[in-house]
């Protein structure tokens, strides 16, 4: 367990914080809970090979709109409102995946309402960097998706990146897990990963989760039924969605290796879209 009691102190003094006691540790932070201003909040400390560097930066000049809840930002940490009582999207999807996928749709109408300011194009990955994951050794390597499916991957992200339509601010992760309901604020988003890109690529994490022993999520059905909602709501292009969902998780495989249960998951939801793309792609 690494030591922060340094960098502790340091947020400590700089935000003014209280009663902090550590509370979870995740792939890319470490979470504290902490009071600011007499109001229960989380602190964020970002390892160093984290992703989600921008995250705060991005809410705070993007995002408020749609989730008011940072408070503070740094280039090594957030604090940010602790969201009350926090459940997340997947026990909405538990009960009525449509009412789940729904309200997804409509969080995706504010974010992608987002301004991008010319500051802050700087800050964003572009789509284009998922390119490295399927190049890189990783995918080809893989055990647990064929080099068949890595090479088409490859080719489909080359023939999307070339062929975008408009470039929106992204969440870049926004699945289930990632959408909290609050008392106060309604439904709010967290841990964005920033990216620019088409719309058509925001949906893929939605519809490769949850991750867990529930068989209705990887029948070909209810993907169907996610599918014809959101590209009716959004008026988005069916296909694409499908070709960038097939893309991420090849992608998403190749970067979970340590993790067989998630990447057992997500073959099965790549295996099922490589069927269907098979029969019309070229």
């Amino acid at each position: 367990m690494t030591d922060h009691s340094v960098e502790i102190e340091f947020y400590k003094s700089l935000w003014d914080l209280e009663n902090i006691k550590k509370y979870q540790e995740t792939h890319s932070s470490f979470l504290y809970e902490v009071s600011y201003k007499k109001t229960p909040s989380l602190l964020k400390i970002f390892k160093e090979h984290s992703d989600e560097k921008s995250q705060g930066y991005i809410m705070k000049q993007c995002l408020q709109h749609i989730s008011p809840i940072i408070y503070q930002t740094s280039h090594r940490a957030i604090l940010q409102k602790k969201i009350l009582p926090g459940s997340t999207l997947v026990e909405t999807a538990l009960k009525d995946d449509v009412e789940a996928t729904i309200i997804f749709c409509q969080i995706l109408k504010k974010l992608f309402s987002a301004t991008i300011s010319a500051n802050i194009i700087g800050e964003i990955q572009d789509v284009t960097s998922l390119g490295e994951v399927l190049t890189s050794g990783r995918a080809y390597n893989s055990l647990h998706i064929t080099t068949y499916m890595v090479s088409l991957a490859e080719e489909i992200f080359y023939y999307l990146v070339s062929s975008q339509n408009k470039k929106l601010l992204l969440h870049g992760d926004l699945h289930h897990y990632n959408i909290l309901f609050s008392k106060q604020d309604g439904w709010l988003i967290i841990d964005p990963k920033g990216y620019l890109g088409e719309a058509e690529f925001e949906i893929g994490a939605f519809l490769r989760n949850p991750i867990f022993d529930e068989p209705q999520f990887y029948k070909k059905n209810l993907f169907e039924k996610r599918l014809q909602t959101i590209s009716e709501k959004l008026k988005l292009d069916k296909r694409r969605i499908i070709l960038w969902s097939f893309v991420q998780t090849v992608s998403a495989i190749a970067n979970a290796q340590r993790n067989p249960i998630m990447c057992n998951r997500w073959k099965l939801f790549a295996e099922m879209l490589f069927r269907d793309i098979r029969r019309w792609w070229r």
